[in-house]
This record gives C-alpha cells, structure tokens and sequence, in this order.
C-alpha cells in the first residue's frame, strides 16, 4: 500500500513508533509543516516538509464561510498537500477540526485516496464548551471531514465512545492505541552518571514526572505531597520534573516557599532518545492529571513510556488514564495531595511493592503496547477500506 502520514505541525517521534514498522512492507511517507513542535529528524520514516502560510490561509471552503480571520483558530494549511496525496492509497490524518484533515478528504475527492482519521479526544461536544471552539467555522470543518473519513482510529475506547456518540457509526470506528518500542523503553538500572550529573544520590528514592509543566498535570499535588514526605521524616527523596511549560516558574516559586527546593530537579526538555535513561532512574512514576471544562487526559502516552521500563505509576482517575494503565498502576482521585502523600509514603518504604508493581506494568506494556503489534493493527486497518 501507498501510505501518507498527515500531522501538520505535530509530527512526532512518539506517535510515529507505531508506524515505523510498516515501512519494511508498504510505500510510506509522513508529511508535516516547516514550523513544527518536535524533533522530525529521528523518525525512522521518510518523511516530507509542507510550508503552510503564516494566517490563515485563503481556501475555498474557509472563503465560503465568510467568517473574521481571528475565528479561524485551528488552521495549519500545507501548501500542495493535496498533489502530494495524489498516487496514495491511504491518507491518515489526526482530528477532524484541522485544516489538514480537510484537505485530506478534498484529496479524497480529487484522487479517490481513502481517509483513516486518528482521533484522541474523549470529551463529547467538546466545541459547545468553548467559545471560540463553538463557531461556526470549526464545526462545519468538523462535520465534513468527519462526514467524508472512511475509518476512525480511536486510541482509548473513551473516545470510540465519544465519536459514536457524536454520530459517527461504530462501524467506521476501530480502537488501536498509540505503542512504543519495548527494545528502547526497557527496565534498567539507574546510571551512576546520571545521578551524579543531576545531583541525586544513589540511595535517594527518585518520583519521576514527565510532561508540559501545566495545572492540568497535577504538578502542584506532586509538590504538596513532597512537603507531606518530608514533614514526616522520609528524607532521601528526589523528585525529578521532566519537560517545560509556562508554571515552571510557579513551581519553583511554590518550591521555595514550601522549603522543599532543595528535593526538586527541574530537569527541562530532554531529547526523546535519551527518555529510556531518564524513566531508568525513577523508582515511581507519576501523572497526576486533573480535568478541566475542556479537557480530560486524552492517552498519556509517557504512561506506557514508564510502563514499558517496568516502573510502578501513580496516576488519578482522569480521562483514559484508568483505560491505559490498567491495572498495572494505582490510581487516585485527581487534585489530591493528600491521598498521592499516602500512596507514595507506602510506594517508597516498600520495596517488594514496587517490584512487583514494575513488573505486572512491563507485562501490560508488552501485551498491550508493543508498536509491532500496533502496527500490524493498523495495517489491518487498513486493509478493511484498501
């Protein structure tokens, strides 16, 4: 099969793990935009870059709508998208409210090219929520991508639920979800090295957290429940905060006042090769995500990161997180500091607990999300519409 991968600006090593496998079989190439968000160059793809313009964007459709520029919020037009789809057989995009998406169904309707669409939210009407969300013009970009996709690829079965619900027929709905390579996310021992580069010595208990560095996150829990550790006497704890994000700042403020500083790393962005080395150090990991009006955890694909490395994972009752750990983790109530102290005081006196924690996540991860076995998924896939 003639294969194009559609992200826009999103193109990513992490997502792309569940395609890279494919290439051994089939003519596959991802397509994203010149001002992108990640690392495109360690994607074991070809791939190609697409310029989309600096607003938006002059099309057809979008003139049609007769609709302010400032309404048009969610664009990312490629420019020469739909001659490059020409000779494929499948275009696989991701959310239907994209300007790309769109012009994968106009492909569709020029060049006769079947539309997969992957999707990841998992609130339903989510666009009635937001103001801007609820504009004309986003819905009816929606409501024709939606209407033209010959198969939905949801990642959790939260959010098959949600697409069906929106009307979309179960039918034209498969749950696969996002994998990673079990080689390279594999359990390891801590690197000496590495603690002494970062400042952590061997005999701390590391609590690792990796993600934007927003409210959502939970990232305020995690740090109440280090002050909560300290005040009762578990001294040896180091927490390590993987990534970057506007509350950065905040928490380093928070830290300072909470006199805690001094257990915290803020260790930034980390280039994703080097992610397996960072899960390696961690005795507990964390994701502690809090929903919001708009927003529920969508997968948490650094779940199935750490799972993979054979970590024990904390993470609350939010979105799709209970659908991807399982019963591989321990989950609690989101936006609570207090239940999280609990669980890691008794995670980090337990040795025995956490082994055995790791080992039933590597066996979930195994199971559930090796990217070979994704990627024969999707080619299935693909096959049902080839």
């Amino acid at each position: 099969m003639r294969i194009a991968i559609v992200r826009g600006p999103f193109l990513n090593k992490f997502e792309m793990q569940s395609y890279e496998p494919l290439r051994k079989k089939h003519d596959i190439i991802a397509y994203y935009t010149n001002r992108h968000f990640f690392d495109t160059a360690i994607i074991d793809l070809p791939t190609k870059s697409l310029r989309t313009p600096e607003g938006l964007f002059g099309h057809k459709f979008l003139r049609t709508l007769s609709l302010p520029s400032r309404f048009i919020g969610r664009g990312y037009q490629m420019l020469g998208l739909e001659r490059e789809l020409k000779d494929r057989d499948i275009v696989h995009t991701a959310e239907t409210y994209w300007y790309f998406s769109l012009q994968c169904v106009e492909a569709k309707k020029k060049y006769g090219t079947k539309v997969v669409l992957t999707e990841w939210e998992n609130v339903p009407f989510v666009e009635d929520r937001h103001p801007l969300r609820k504009m004309s013009l986003e819905r009816k970009v929606k409501e024709k991508v939606a209407k033209n996709t010959d198969l939905f690829i949801a990642v959790t079965q939260k959010t098959r639920d949600v697409l069906i619900l929106e009307g979309i027929s179960p039918e034209k709905t498969e749950v696969i979800p996002v994998g990673v390579h079990l080689d390279e996310f594999a359990p390891s021992t801590k690197n000496p090295e590495l603690l002494a580069k970062i400042g952590i010595q061997e005999d701390d208990k590391v609590i690792l957290f990796a993600g934007r560095l927003i409210w959502e996150k939970g990232v305020y829990s995690l740090l109440y429940s280090v002050k909560m550790l300290l005040n009762e006497g578990i001294s040896k704890i180091k927490v390590i905060f993987c990534g970057s994000g506007p509350e950065k700042k905040a928490m380093q403020d928070k830290a300072e006042a909470l006199g805690i500083s001094k257990h915290i790393i803020f260790l930034g962005s980390v280039p994703y090769p080097e992610m397996p080395k960072i899960y390696g150090l961690a005795d507990v990991f964390t994701l502690l995500s809090i929903p919001t009006k708009n927003w529920q955890e969508q997968f948490g694909i650094v779940l199935v990161e750490a799972m993979a490395c054979g970590k024990p994972v904390v993470a609350t009752l939010s979105g799709s997180i209970p659908e991807v750990v399982g019963d591989a983790g321990i989950l609690i109530p989101p936006d609570d500091p207090i239940s999280l102290f609990e669980i890691l005081k008794n995670l980090i006196q337990d040795e025995a607990k956490r082994q055995e924690l790791g080992r039933k996540a590597r066996k979930r991860a195994e199971k559930e999300f090796d990217s070979k076995k994704i990627a024969a998924k999707l080619e299935k896939a693909y096959e049902r519409i080839f």
